[in-house]
């Protein structure tokens, strides 16, 4: 199911015969991940998703978490902003937190486990920024698989 959700997103968003180095690199790892026998279940879709932000930033829109887009630091980065994909820090963020997305720690550096409210969260990020820059522009909606793909986390 997963490979077939990523082949699909890749089919919607990019053009033929275009260039996708890192979306290659990446959808070879989550293959070779999925050979491991044995494999945390949890490890496999925190690289999904990392295929999936890789994927938004061959689109042109990474989320950047650098700094804070409220002002500029690069320490204490908690939540991403739903309009711009830019980090924001614990103190310009708290009063926003019910607008704003909560930054899943393996985002920031992939060696870190992701359990399962990291993975649903990653998944509504990603979701919100496929829609926003994607999806809803050509007014399609994301697709069904990817939906019983992100069920699946939870079960």
């Amino acid at each position: 199911l997963m490979v077939s959700v990523a082949c699909d997103l890749i089919c919607k968003l990019f053009p033929e015969n275009i260039h996708l180095d890192s979306t290659v690199k990446y959808f070879c790892r989550l293959i070779d991940m999925m050979q491991i026998n044995n494999i945390d279940i949890s490890e496999l879709y925190k690289e999904y998703f990392i295929f999936e932000l890789m994927l938004q930033k061959e689109m042109g829109y990474a989320l950047d978490l650098t700094s804070c887009a409220v002002c500029s630091k690069s320490e204490n980065l908690i939540y991403i902003s739903p309009k711009t994909g830019r980090a924001v820090c614990g103190i310009d963020g708290e009063a926003f937190n019910d607008k704003i997305f909560k930054i899943p720690k393996f985002i920031l550096d992939f060696s870190n486990k992701a359990d399962i409210d990291c993975l649903l969260n990653c998944a509504k990020i990603s979701e919100h920024f496929l829609n926003k820059y994607y999806f809803r522009q050509y007014g399609k909606e994301i697709t069904y698989m990817r939906n019983v793909l992100i069920n699946n986390i939870a079960n």
